[in-house]
Protein backbone atom coordinates (compact mmCIF):
# COMPACT_ATOMS: atom_id res chain seq x y z
CA UNK A 1 0.00 0.00 0.00
CA UNK A 2 1.42 3.36 -1.03
CA UNK A 3 0.13 6.84 -0.20
CA UNK A 4 1.42 9.94 -2.00
CA UNK A 5 3.19 12.22 0.48
CA UNK A 6 1.04 15.16 -0.66
CA UNK A 7 -2.20 13.27 -0.93
CA UNK A 8 -4.00 16.03 1.00
CA UNK A 9 -3.48 18.51 -1.86
CA UNK A 10 -4.65 16.03 -4.49
CA UNK A 11 -7.91 15.16 -2.75
CA UNK A 12 -8.62 18.52 -1.08
CA UNK A 13 -12.37 19.02 -0.83
CA UNK A 14 -13.27 15.39 -1.63
CA UNK A 15 -11.74 13.51 1.30
CA UNK A 16 -15.14 12.78 2.81
CA UNK A 17 -16.36 11.41 -0.52
CA UNK A 18 -13.37 9.08 -0.82
CA UNK A 19 -13.99 7.91 2.75
CA UNK A 20 -17.68 7.36 2.03
CA UNK A 21 -16.78 5.34 -1.09
CA UNK A 22 -14.60 3.17 1.11
CA UNK A 23 -17.54 2.72 3.49
CA UNK A 24 -19.69 1.58 0.56
CA UNK A 25 -17.00 -0.96 -0.33
CA UNK A 26 -16.98 -2.18 3.27
CA UNK A 27 -20.76 -2.46 3.20
CA UNK A 28 -20.46 -4.64 0.10
CA UNK A 29 -18.05 -6.89 2.01
CA UNK A 30 -20.42 -7.01 5.00
CA UNK A 31 -23.25 -8.08 2.70
CA UNK A 32 -20.93 -10.80 1.36
CA UNK A 33 -20.45 -12.08 4.91
CA UNK A 34 -24.20 -12.02 5.52
CA UNK A 35 -24.76 -13.89 2.27
CA UNK A 36 -22.26 -16.53 3.39
CA UNK A 37 -23.97 -16.85 6.76
CA UNK A 38 -27.41 -17.16 5.16
CA UNK A 39 -26.10 -19.75 2.73
CA UNK A 40 -24.70 -21.69 5.68
CA UNK A 41 -28.03 -21.45 7.47
CA UNK A 42 -29.88 -22.75 4.39
CA UNK A 43 -27.46 -25.68 4.05
CA UNK A 44 -27.79 -26.40 7.76
CA UNK A 45 -31.57 -26.22 7.46
CA UNK A 46 -31.61 -28.73 4.63
CA UNK A 47 -29.49 -31.21 6.62
CA UNK A 48 -31.41 -30.66 9.86
CA UNK A 49 -34.82 -31.04 8.25
CA UNK A 50 -36.16 -27.51 8.62
CA UNK A 51 -39.49 -26.71 7.00
CA UNK A 52 -39.64 -25.56 3.42
CA UNK A 53 -41.14 -22.26 4.58
CA UNK A 54 -38.09 -21.49 6.77
CA UNK A 55 -35.66 -22.45 4.02
CA UNK A 56 -37.54 -20.37 1.44
CA UNK A 57 -37.67 -17.34 3.73
CA UNK A 58 -33.88 -17.51 4.15
CA UNK A 59 -33.52 -17.96 0.38
CA UNK A 60 -35.65 -14.85 -0.24
CA UNK A 61 -33.50 -12.83 2.18
CA UNK A 62 -30.39 -14.17 0.44
CA UNK A 63 -31.74 -13.17 -2.97
CA UNK A 64 -32.63 -9.72 -1.61
CA UNK A 65 -29.10 -9.26 -0.27
CA UNK A 66 -27.70 -10.36 -3.61
CA UNK A 67 -29.83 -7.77 -5.42
CA UNK A 68 -28.86 -5.08 -2.92
CA UNK A 69 -25.19 -5.97 -3.38
CA UNK A 70 -25.51 -5.66 -7.15
CA UNK A 71 -27.09 -2.21 -6.72
CA UNK A 72 -24.30 -1.16 -4.34
CA UNK A 73 -21.64 -2.33 -6.80
CA UNK A 74 -23.27 -0.27 -9.54
CA UNK A 75 -23.60 2.79 -7.30
CA UNK A 76 -20.00 2.39 -6.14
CA UNK A 77 -18.78 2.61 -9.75
CA UNK A 78 -20.93 5.65 -10.55
CA UNK A 79 -19.99 7.35 -7.28
CA UNK A 80 -16.31 6.77 -8.03
CA UNK A 81 -16.69 8.48 -11.42
CA UNK A 82 -18.42 11.40 -9.73
CA UNK A 83 -15.60 11.75 -7.18
CA UNK A 84 -12.82 11.70 -9.78
CA UNK A 85 -14.80 14.16 -11.89
CA UNK A 86 -14.68 16.65 -9.02
CA UNK A 87 -10.97 15.99 -8.45
CA UNK A 88 -10.13 16.40 -12.15
CA UNK A 89 -12.13 19.59 -12.51
CA UNK A 90 -10.53 21.11 -9.44
CA UNK A 91 -6.96 20.15 -10.40
CA UNK A 92 -7.34 21.37 -13.99
CA UNK A 93 -8.87 24.61 -12.78
CA UNK A 94 -5.97 25.10 -10.36
CA UNK A 95 -3.42 24.23 -13.06
CA UNK A 96 -4.94 26.64 -15.58
CA UNK A 97 -5.14 29.45 -13.02
CA UNK A 98 -1.52 28.73 -12.11
CA UNK A 99 -0.46 28.99 -15.76
CA UNK A 100 -2.22 32.35 -15.99
CA UNK A 101 -0.35 33.58 -12.93
CA UNK A 102 2.99 32.19 -14.12
CA UNK A 103 2.54 34.19 -17.30
CA UNK A 104 4.38 34.40 -20.56
CA UNK A 105 7.84 33.77 -19.11
CA UNK A 106 6.95 30.27 -17.96
CA UNK A 107 5.12 29.39 -21.17
CA UNK A 108 8.07 30.38 -23.36
CA UNK A 109 10.35 28.03 -21.43
CA UNK A 110 8.05 24.97 -21.49
CA UNK A 111 6.65 23.01 -24.40
CA UNK A 112 2.94 23.19 -25.11
CA UNK A 113 2.65 19.43 -25.60
CA UNK A 114 4.30 18.71 -22.24
CA UNK A 115 1.94 21.08 -20.42
CA UNK A 116 -1.02 19.55 -22.26
CA UNK A 117 0.08 16.06 -21.18
CA UNK A 118 0.38 17.14 -17.56
CA UNK A 119 -2.97 18.94 -17.34
CA UNK A 120 -5.02 16.54 -19.48
CA UNK A 121 -3.53 13.03 -19.45
CA UNK A 122 -1.73 13.47 -16.13
CA UNK A 123 -4.94 14.40 -14.35
CA UNK A 124 -6.77 11.53 -16.10
CA UNK A 125 -4.24 9.06 -14.69
CA UNK A 126 -5.26 10.12 -11.20
CA UNK A 127 -8.63 8.43 -11.71
CA UNK A 128 -7.32 5.00 -10.76
CA UNK A 129 -5.46 6.37 -7.76
CA UNK A 130 -8.14 8.61 -6.24
CA UNK A 131 -11.41 6.88 -7.05
CA UNK A 132 -10.24 3.24 -6.96
CA UNK A 133 -6.96 2.68 -5.11
CA UNK A 134 -7.47 4.94 -2.06
CA UNK A 135 -11.00 3.74 -1.15
CA UNK A 136 -9.94 0.13 -1.76
CA UNK A 137 -7.26 0.41 0.94
CA UNK A 138 -10.03 1.00 3.46
CA UNK A 139 -12.05 -1.91 2.06
CA UNK A 140 -9.03 -4.23 2.33
CA UNK A 141 -8.19 -3.29 5.90
CA UNK A 142 -11.73 -3.40 7.27
CA UNK A 143 -13.68 -5.61 4.83
CA UNK A 144 -11.14 -8.36 4.26
CA UNK A 145 -9.95 -7.98 7.83
CA UNK A 146 -13.44 -8.62 9.20
CA UNK A 147 -13.86 -11.72 7.03
CA UNK A 148 -10.48 -13.10 8.11
CA UNK A 149 -11.42 -12.53 11.76
CA UNK A 150 -14.63 -14.51 11.16
CA UNK A 151 -12.66 -17.35 9.54
CA UNK A 152 -10.45 -17.42 12.65
CA UNK A 153 -13.60 -18.01 14.74
CA UNK A 154 -14.36 -21.06 12.62
CA UNK A 155 -10.84 -22.50 12.58
CA UNK A 156 -7.51 -20.95 13.60
CA UNK A 157 -5.43 -22.90 11.06
CA UNK A 158 -7.68 -21.81 8.18
CA UNK A 159 -7.54 -18.23 9.47
CA UNK A 160 -3.73 -18.24 9.56
CA UNK A 161 -3.58 -19.70 6.03
CA UNK A 162 -5.91 -17.03 4.61
CA UNK A 163 -4.17 -14.23 6.50
CA UNK A 164 -0.66 -15.18 5.33
CA UNK A 165 -1.59 -15.60 1.67
CA UNK A 166 -3.61 -12.37 1.72
CA UNK A 167 -0.62 -10.49 3.17
CA UNK A 168 1.70 -11.97 0.51
CA UNK A 169 -0.70 -10.84 -2.23
CA UNK A 170 -1.13 -7.45 -0.61
CA UNK A 171 2.57 -6.66 -0.23
CA UNK A 172 3.93 -8.41 -3.36
CA UNK A 173 4.40 -5.04 -5.12
CA UNK A 174 6.84 -3.96 -2.35
CA UNK A 175 9.41 -6.39 -3.77
CA UNK A 176 9.32 -4.64 -7.12
CA UNK A 177 8.54 -1.07 -6.00
CA UNK A 178 11.89 0.43 -7.08
CA UNK A 179 11.63 -1.12 -10.55
CA UNK A 180 7.95 -0.20 -10.83
CA UNK A 181 8.78 3.39 -9.88
CA UNK A 182 11.60 3.65 -12.43
CA UNK A 183 9.72 2.03 -15.30
CA UNK A 184 6.56 4.04 -14.60
CA UNK A 185 8.54 7.28 -14.62
CA UNK A 186 10.23 6.25 -17.86
CA UNK A 187 6.84 5.44 -19.38
CA UNK A 188 5.39 8.82 -18.32
CA UNK A 189 8.45 10.71 -19.59
CA UNK A 190 8.31 8.89 -22.93
CA UNK A 191 4.61 9.70 -23.23
CA UNK A 192 5.07 13.43 -22.52
CA UNK A 193 8.03 13.63 -24.94
CA UNK A 194 6.02 12.00 -27.73
CA UNK A 195 3.02 14.23 -27.09
CA UNK A 196 5.18 17.37 -27.15
CA UNK A 197 6.76 16.36 -30.47
CA UNK A 198 3.38 15.46 -31.96
CA UNK A 199 1.85 18.83 -31.02
CA UNK A 200 4.86 20.59 -32.57
CA UNK A 201 4.47 18.64 -35.80
CA UNK A 202 0.73 19.32 -36.06
CA UNK A 203 1.23 23.04 -35.45
CA UNK A 204 4.08 23.16 -37.95
CA UNK A 205 2.51 20.91 -40.61
CA UNK A 206 2.57 23.60 -43.31
CA UNK A 207 6.26 24.27 -42.71
CA UNK A 208 7.10 20.55 -42.77
CA UNK A 209 5.36 20.14 -46.11
CA UNK A 210 6.95 23.28 -47.53
CA UNK A 211 10.44 21.96 -46.72
CA UNK A 212 9.56 18.40 -47.74
CA UNK A 213 10.49 17.28 -44.23
CA UNK A 214 7.42 15.19 -43.42
CA UNK A 215 9.17 11.86 -43.96
CA UNK A 216 12.21 12.80 -41.85
CA UNK A 217 10.04 14.11 -39.01
CA UNK A 218 7.76 11.09 -39.38
CA UNK A 219 10.76 8.81 -38.81
CA UNK A 220 11.68 10.86 -35.76
CA UNK A 221 8.16 10.45 -34.38
CA UNK A 222 8.30 6.71 -35.08
CA UNK A 223 11.45 6.55 -32.98
CA UNK A 224 9.68 8.38 -30.15
CA UNK A 225 6.76 5.96 -30.46
CA UNK A 226 9.17 3.03 -30.29
CA UNK A 227 10.74 4.44 -27.12
CA UNK A 228 7.26 4.72 -25.58
CA UNK A 229 6.45 1.16 -26.69
CA UNK A 230 9.62 -0.21 -25.06
CA UNK A 231 8.96 1.73 -21.86
CA UNK A 232 5.38 0.41 -21.83
CA UNK A 233 6.54 -3.19 -22.28
CA UNK A 234 9.13 -2.86 -19.49
CA UNK A 235 6.48 -1.48 -17.18
CA UNK A 236 4.07 -4.26 -18.23
CA UNK A 237 6.63 -7.01 -17.58
CA UNK A 238 7.37 -5.86 -14.05
CA UNK A 239 3.68 -5.34 -13.37
CA UNK A 240 2.91 -8.88 -14.52
CA UNK A 241 5.65 -10.22 -12.26
CA UNK A 242 4.12 -8.89 -9.06
CA UNK A 243 0.60 -9.70 -10.32
CA UNK A 244 1.82 -13.26 -10.88
CA UNK A 245 3.14 -13.55 -7.33
CA UNK A 246 -0.06 -12.10 -5.88
CA UNK A 247 -2.20 -14.31 -8.11
CA UNK A 248 -0.26 -17.41 -7.10
CA UNK A 249 -0.64 -16.55 -3.40
CA UNK A 250 -4.38 -16.01 -3.79
CA UNK A 251 -4.92 -19.17 -5.88
CA UNK A 252 -2.82 -21.25 -3.51
CA UNK A 253 -4.47 -19.79 -0.42
CA UNK A 254 -7.98 -20.24 -1.80
CA UNK A 255 -7.47 -23.81 -3.07
CA UNK A 256 -5.44 -25.07 -0.11
CA UNK A 257 -7.75 -23.47 2.47
CA UNK A 258 -10.87 -24.91 0.85
CA UNK A 259 -9.25 -28.33 0.55
CA UNK A 260 -8.23 -28.20 4.19
CA UNK A 261 -11.73 -27.05 5.18
CA UNK A 262 -13.23 -30.00 3.28
CA UNK A 263 -10.82 -32.33 5.06
CA UNK A 264 -11.81 -30.90 8.45
CA UNK A 265 -15.49 -31.33 7.52
CA UNK A 266 -14.88 -34.97 6.60
CA UNK A 267 -13.19 -35.46 9.97
CA UNK A 268 -16.13 -33.82 11.72
CA UNK A 269 -14.07 -30.83 12.93
CA UNK A 270 -16.18 -28.38 10.90
CA UNK A 271 -19.89 -28.66 10.23
CA UNK A 272 -21.32 -28.81 6.70
CA UNK A 273 -23.06 -25.46 7.24
CA UNK A 274 -19.74 -23.80 8.16
CA UNK A 275 -18.10 -25.39 5.13
CA UNK A 276 -20.74 -23.80 2.90
CA UNK A 277 -19.98 -20.45 4.57
CA UNK A 278 -16.26 -20.95 3.91
CA UNK A 279 -16.88 -21.91 0.28
CA UNK A 280 -18.43 -18.48 -0.28
CA UNK A 281 -16.31 -16.46 2.17
CA UNK A 282 -12.82 -17.62 1.20
CA UNK A 283 -13.37 -16.53 -2.38
CA UNK A 284 -14.83 -13.22 -1.22
CA UNK A 285 -12.03 -12.44 1.25
CA UNK A 286 -9.48 -12.28 -1.55
CA UNK A 287 -11.61 -10.07 -3.81
CA UNK A 288 -10.69 -6.71 -2.19
CA UNK A 289 -7.01 -7.77 -2.14
CA UNK A 290 -7.10 -8.75 -5.83
CA UNK A 291 -8.81 -5.49 -6.77
CA UNK A 292 -6.28 -3.47 -4.73
CA UNK A 293 -3.47 -5.13 -6.68
CA UNK A 294 -5.13 -4.20 -9.97
CA UNK A 295 -5.78 -0.64 -8.81
CA UNK A 296 -2.21 -0.35 -7.50
CA UNK A 297 -0.72 -0.23 -11.00
CA UNK A 298 -3.26 2.32 -12.18
CA UNK A 299 -2.64 4.27 -9.00
CA UNK A 300 1.14 4.20 -9.40
CA UNK A 301 0.86 5.89 -12.78
CA UNK A 302 -1.43 8.42 -11.10
CA UNK A 303 1.17 9.09 -8.39
CA UNK A 304 3.86 9.57 -11.06
CA UNK A 305 1.79 12.04 -13.07
CA UNK A 306 0.76 13.77 -9.82
CA UNK A 307 4.40 14.71 -9.29
CA UNK A 308 4.36 16.76 -12.51
CA UNK A 309 1.02 18.35 -11.60
CA UNK A 310 2.31 19.33 -8.16
CA UNK A 311 5.58 20.54 -9.68
CA UNK A 312 3.55 22.91 -11.87
CA UNK A 313 1.50 24.10 -8.89
CA UNK A 314 4.73 24.65 -6.92
CA UNK A 315 6.35 26.85 -9.58
CA UNK A 316 7.38 30.22 -8.21
CA UNK A 317 5.23 33.05 -9.52
CA UNK A 318 7.43 35.90 -10.67
CA UNK A 319 4.43 38.16 -11.39
CA UNK A 320 2.72 38.89 -8.07
CA UNK A 321 -0.83 40.24 -8.21
CA UNK A 322 -1.51 42.94 -5.62
CA UNK A 323 -5.26 42.15 -5.65
CA UNK A 324 -7.11 45.17 -4.17
CA UNK A 325 -4.15 47.19 -2.96
CA UNK A 326 -5.11 50.37 -4.83
CA UNK A 327 -8.81 50.62 -4.00
CA UNK A 328 -8.17 54.06 -2.48
CA UNK A 329 -6.58 55.28 -5.73
CA UNK A 330 -9.32 53.97 -8.02
CA UNK A 331 -10.31 57.47 -9.22
CA UNK A 332 -6.69 58.21 -10.15
CA UNK A 333 -6.43 54.98 -12.14
CA UNK A 334 -9.61 55.87 -14.02
CA UNK A 335 -8.25 59.20 -15.24
CA UNK A 336 -8.67 59.30 -19.02
CA UNK A 337 -6.49 59.42 -21.02
CA UNK A 338 -3.70 57.92 -18.90
CA UNK A 339 -0.12 59.07 -18.51
CA UNK A 340 2.56 56.36 -18.82
CA UNK A 341 6.06 56.59 -17.36
CA UNK A 342 8.98 54.19 -17.71
CA UNK A 343 11.40 55.27 -14.98
CA UNK A 344 14.99 54.09 -15.42
CA UNK A 345 14.03 50.49 -16.21
CA UNK A 346 16.29 47.56 -17.07
CA UNK A 347 15.31 44.09 -18.19
CA UNK A 348 16.84 40.80 -19.33
CA UNK A 349 14.89 37.74 -20.41
CA UNK A 350 15.50 34.68 -18.21
CA UNK A 351 17.81 32.19 -19.84
CA UNK A 352 16.42 28.88 -21.10
CA UNK A 353 19.77 27.23 -20.36
CA UNK A 354 19.88 25.73 -16.89
CA UNK A 355 22.72 27.23 -14.89
CA UNK A 356 22.57 30.59 -16.65
CA UNK A 357 20.38 33.14 -14.87
CA UNK A 358 20.05 35.77 -17.58
CA UNK A 359 20.87 36.32 -21.23
CA UNK A 360 22.01 39.64 -22.70
CA UNK A 361 20.20 42.73 -21.42
CA UNK A 362 17.39 43.84 -23.69
CA UNK A 363 16.68 47.18 -21.98
CA UNK A 364 19.23 49.13 -19.95
CA UNK A 365 18.37 52.15 -17.76
CA UNK A 366 15.62 53.37 -20.07
CA UNK A 367 13.27 56.26 -19.20
CA UNK A 368 10.24 57.33 -21.24
CA UNK A 369 7.48 59.81 -20.40
CA UNK A 370 4.26 59.50 -22.39
CA UNK A 371 1.90 62.39 -21.73
CA UNK A 372 -1.83 61.79 -21.48
CA UNK A 373 -3.52 61.68 -24.88
CA UNK A 374 -0.29 61.55 -26.89
CA UNK A 375 0.61 59.09 -29.64
CA UNK A 376 4.13 57.76 -29.17
CA UNK A 377 5.82 55.56 -31.76
CA UNK A 378 8.60 53.09 -30.98
CA UNK A 379 10.85 52.20 -33.92
CA UNK A 380 14.10 50.37 -34.33
CA UNK A 381 15.64 47.23 -35.67
CA UNK A 382 14.51 43.79 -34.51
CA UNK A 383 15.72 43.05 -31.01
CA UNK A 384 15.93 46.70 -30.01
CA UNK A 385 13.39 46.23 -27.19
CA UNK A 386 10.17 47.67 -28.66
CA UNK A 387 7.87 44.71 -28.05
CA UNK A 388 9.59 44.00 -24.74
CA UNK A 389 8.48 47.41 -23.46
CA UNK A 390 4.89 46.46 -24.27
CA UNK A 391 5.23 43.13 -22.41
CA UNK A 392 6.59 44.96 -19.38
CA UNK A 393 3.76 47.49 -19.45
CA UNK A 394 1.23 44.62 -19.63
CA UNK A 395 3.13 42.90 -16.78
CA UNK A 396 3.77 39.74 -18.72
CA UNK A 397 7.21 40.23 -17.19
CA UNK A 398 8.46 42.49 -14.40
CA UNK A 399 11.43 44.81 -14.72
CA UNK A 400 14.79 43.85 -13.24
CA UNK A 401 15.21 47.42 -12.12
CA UNK A 402 13.19 50.63 -12.28
CA UNK A 403 9.47 51.31 -12.20
CA UNK A 404 6.62 51.68 -14.69
CA UNK A 405 3.82 54.07 -13.73
CA UNK A 406 0.21 54.28 -14.94
CA UNK A 407 -1.20 57.69 -14.00
CA UNK A 408 1.68 58.01 -11.48
CA UNK A 409 0.76 54.68 -9.81
CA UNK A 410 3.30 51.86 -9.86
CA UNK A 411 1.75 49.19 -12.06
CA UNK A 412 2.81 46.58 -9.48
CA UNK A 413 0.32 48.28 -7.14
CA UNK A 414 -2.55 47.87 -9.61
CA UNK A 415 -4.46 44.57 -9.73
CA UNK A 416 -3.55 42.75 -12.95
CA UNK A 417 -7.18 42.44 -14.02
CA UNK A 418 -7.75 46.18 -13.58
CA UNK A 419 -4.50 47.12 -15.32
CA UNK A 420 -5.25 45.00 -18.38
CA UNK A 421 -8.81 46.29 -18.54
CA UNK A 422 -7.29 49.69 -19.28
CA UNK A 423 -5.26 48.49 -22.27
CA UNK A 424 -6.29 47.38 -25.76
CA UNK A 425 -3.62 45.55 -27.76
CA UNK A 426 -3.34 44.61 -31.40
CA UNK A 427 -0.13 42.63 -31.85
CA UNK A 428 1.75 41.36 -34.86
CA UNK A 429 1.04 37.83 -33.55
CA UNK A 430 -2.71 37.77 -34.05
CA UNK A 431 -4.33 34.83 -32.27
CA UNK A 432 -7.93 33.87 -32.95
CA UNK A 433 -9.60 31.05 -31.05
CA UNK A 434 -11.46 28.18 -32.64
CA UNK A 435 -15.08 29.32 -32.72
CA UNK A 436 -17.17 31.95 -34.48
CA UNK A 437 -16.24 35.48 -35.48
CA UNK A 438 -18.68 36.81 -32.87
CA UNK A 439 -17.17 34.70 -30.07
CA UNK A 440 -13.71 36.06 -30.88
CA UNK A 441 -14.96 39.64 -30.97
CA UNK A 442 -16.80 39.27 -27.67
CA UNK A 443 -13.57 38.32 -25.92
CA UNK A 444 -13.06 42.08 -25.69
CA UNK A 445 -16.56 42.88 -24.43
CA UNK A 446 -18.83 39.92 -23.61
CA UNK A 447 -21.93 42.09 -23.23
CA UNK A 448 -21.42 44.12 -26.42
CA UNK A 449 -24.57 44.85 -28.41
CA UNK A 450 -24.86 43.97 -32.09
CA UNK A 451 -24.70 47.68 -32.94
CA UNK A 452 -21.38 48.01 -31.08
CA UNK A 453 -19.99 44.98 -32.90
CA UNK A 454 -21.14 46.35 -36.26
CA UNK A 455 -19.51 49.71 -35.55
CA UNK A 456 -16.23 48.04 -34.58
CA UNK A 457 -16.03 45.85 -37.70
CA UNK A 458 -16.90 48.81 -39.93
CA UNK A 459 -14.11 50.84 -38.37
CA UNK A 460 -11.73 47.94 -38.92
CA UNK A 461 -12.85 47.64 -42.58
CA UNK A 462 -13.90 44.01 -42.14
CA UNK A 463 -17.69 44.52 -42.35
CA UNK A 464 -18.09 43.55 -46.03
CA UNK A 465 -15.87 40.51 -45.60
CA UNK A 466 -17.87 39.20 -42.63
CA UNK A 467 -21.20 39.78 -44.37
CA UNK A 468 -20.00 37.93 -47.45
CA UNK A 469 -20.49 34.72 -45.44
CA UNK A 470 -23.87 33.07 -45.16
CA UNK A 471 -23.64 32.91 -41.35
CA UNK A 472 -22.12 36.39 -40.93
CA UNK A 473 -20.89 36.67 -37.32
CA UNK A 474 -21.67 32.99 -36.67
CA UNK A 475 -19.07 31.95 -39.27
CA UNK A 476 -16.52 29.50 -37.90
CA UNK A 477 -12.98 30.85 -37.82
CA UNK A 478 -11.22 27.51 -37.46
CA UNK A 479 -8.32 26.68 -35.18
CA UNK A 480 -6.01 29.70 -34.78
CA UNK A 481 -8.08 31.44 -37.47
CA UNK A 482 -6.34 29.53 -40.24
CA UNK A 483 -9.45 29.68 -42.44
CA UNK A 484 -8.67 33.38 -43.01
CA UNK A 485 -5.69 35.23 -44.43
CA UNK A 486 -3.20 37.04 -42.22
CA UNK A 487 -4.69 40.41 -43.12
CA UNK A 488 -8.24 39.26 -42.38
CA UNK A 489 -7.17 37.87 -39.01
CA UNK A 490 -5.43 41.11 -38.16
CA UNK A 491 -8.45 43.21 -39.04
CA UNK A 492 -10.63 41.02 -36.78
CA UNK A 493 -8.07 41.60 -34.04
CA UNK A 494 -8.25 45.35 -34.68
CA UNK A 495 -12.06 45.22 -34.48
CA UNK A 496 -11.71 43.35 -31.19
CA UNK A 497 -9.45 46.08 -29.78
CA UNK A 498 -11.82 48.77 -31.02
CA UNK A 499 -14.72 47.04 -29.30
CA UNK A 500 -12.84 47.00 -25.98
CA UNK A 501 -12.43 50.80 -26.21
CA UNK A 502 -9.73 51.01 -23.53
CA UNK A 503 -8.07 54.36 -22.70
CA UNK A 504 -4.60 53.07 -23.61
CA UNK A 505 -4.13 51.64 -27.10
CA UNK A 506 -1.09 49.56 -28.04
CA UNK A 507 -0.53 48.81 -31.71
CA UNK A 508 2.32 46.33 -32.01
CA UNK A 509 2.85 45.93 -35.75
CA UNK A 510 -0.94 46.17 -36.06
CA UNK A 511 -0.92 46.65 -39.83
CA UNK A 512 2.00 44.36 -40.70
CA UNK A 513 -0.23 41.84 -42.56
CA UNK A 514 -2.18 44.42 -44.59
CA UNK A 515 -1.58 45.53 -48.14
CA UNK A 516 -1.02 49.23 -48.85
CA UNK A 517 -4.67 50.00 -49.74
CA UNK A 518 -6.10 48.31 -46.67
CA UNK A 519 -3.35 49.80 -44.50
CA UNK A 520 -4.31 53.31 -45.61
CA UNK A 521 -7.98 52.62 -44.86
CA UNK A 522 -7.16 51.19 -41.45
CA UNK A 523 -4.81 54.07 -40.61
CA UNK A 524 -7.67 56.53 -41.15
CA UNK A 525 -9.95 54.45 -38.91
CA UNK A 526 -7.27 54.10 -36.24
CA UNK A 527 -6.70 57.84 -36.18
CA UNK A 528 -10.36 58.27 -35.31
CA UNK A 529 -10.14 55.49 -32.72
CA UNK A 530 -7.10 57.07 -31.03
CA UNK A 531 -8.80 60.41 -30.48
CA UNK A 532 -8.87 61.19 -26.78
CA UNK A 533 -6.67 58.18 -25.92
CA UNK A 534 -3.04 57.53 -25.17
CA UNK A 535 -1.36 55.36 -27.79
CA UNK A 536 1.88 53.43 -28.13
CA UNK A 537 2.61 52.39 -31.69
CA UNK A 538 5.29 49.83 -32.48
CA UNK A 539 6.16 49.45 -36.16
CA UNK A 540 8.83 48.18 -38.51
CA UNK A 541 6.99 49.74 -41.44
CA UNK A 542 8.04 53.32 -40.72
CA UNK A 543 5.43 54.85 -43.01
CA UNK A 544 2.84 54.01 -40.34
CA UNK A 545 4.36 56.26 -37.66
CA UNK A 546 4.69 59.52 -39.54
CA UNK A 547 1.76 61.12 -37.75
CA UNK A 548 2.87 60.21 -34.23
CA UNK A 549 3.32 63.08 -31.76
CA UNK A 550 6.77 61.75 -30.99
CA UNK A 551 8.92 58.97 -32.38
CA UNK A 552 11.37 57.20 -30.09
CA UNK A 553 14.16 55.42 -31.92
CA UNK A 554 15.55 52.44 -30.02
CA UNK A 555 18.81 50.62 -30.48
CA UNK A 556 19.96 47.85 -28.12
CA UNK A 557 17.45 48.89 -25.47
CA UNK A 558 18.37 52.55 -25.46
CA UNK A 559 16.79 55.65 -27.01
CA UNK A 560 19.24 56.98 -29.57
CA UNK A 561 16.94 59.58 -31.15
CA UNK A 562 13.53 61.13 -30.53
CA UNK A 563 11.32 63.68 -32.20
CA UNK A 564 8.75 64.03 -34.95
CA UNK A 565 9.15 62.30 -38.27
CA UNK A 566 10.07 65.56 -39.99
CA UNK A 567 12.72 66.57 -37.45
CA UNK A 568 14.30 63.12 -37.39
CA UNK A 569 14.51 63.03 -41.16
CA UNK A 570 16.17 66.47 -41.14
CA UNK A 571 18.79 65.22 -38.66
CA UNK A 572 19.81 62.51 -41.13
CA UNK A 573 20.83 60.22 -38.28
CA UNK A 574 19.90 56.68 -37.26
CA UNK A 575 16.17 57.09 -38.03
CA UNK A 576 16.96 58.59 -41.42
CA UNK A 577 19.12 55.59 -42.28
CA UNK A 578 16.36 53.19 -41.21
CA UNK A 579 13.80 54.95 -43.40
CA UNK A 580 16.20 55.18 -46.36
CA UNK A 581 17.13 51.49 -46.10
CA UNK A 582 13.47 50.49 -45.94
CA UNK A 583 12.51 52.70 -48.89
CA UNK A 584 15.30 51.20 -50.98
CA UNK A 585 14.08 47.70 -50.18
CA UNK A 586 10.52 48.65 -51.13
CA UNK A 587 11.70 50.18 -54.40
CA UNK A 588 13.68 47.05 -55.30
CA UNK A 589 10.66 44.91 -54.51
Amino acid sequence: MFIHKRIGELVYGVKRYIFSKGIIGILISVISILQALLLGRIVSGVYSGETTVDIMSNAIVLASLLLFRILLLWFNQVYGKWIIGRVKNRLRERAFEKLLRLGLGYLTQNRTGTLESTIVAGVDYLEGYVSLYLPQILVCIIGSGAMIVYIFTINIVLGVMVLLTALIALFAPVIFVDWISKFTEDHWQSYTDLNAEFVDCVQGMVTLKAFNATERVGDYLKNKMNILFKATMKSLRINLADVGIAGFAISFGSAFTLALAAYYTAKGLISASKLSVLLFLITEVYRPVTELGIYFHQGFMGMTSADDILKLLDEEENIKDCENKVASSYSQINMIPPKITFDNISFSYPSQNKGDIYIKKIIDNLSINISAGKKIALVGESGSGKTTLIKLLMRFYDTDKGTIYYNDINIKDIPLKLLREKISVVSQDTYLFNGTIEENLRLAKPDASLDEIEEAVKTAHIYDFIHSFKDNYKTSIGERGLNFSGGQRQRIAIARAILKNAPLIILDEATSSLDNKNENDIQKSLEKLLEGKTAIIVAHRLSTVKNADKILVLNSGNIVEEGTHQKLMEKKGYYYRLVSAQNNVEVRQ
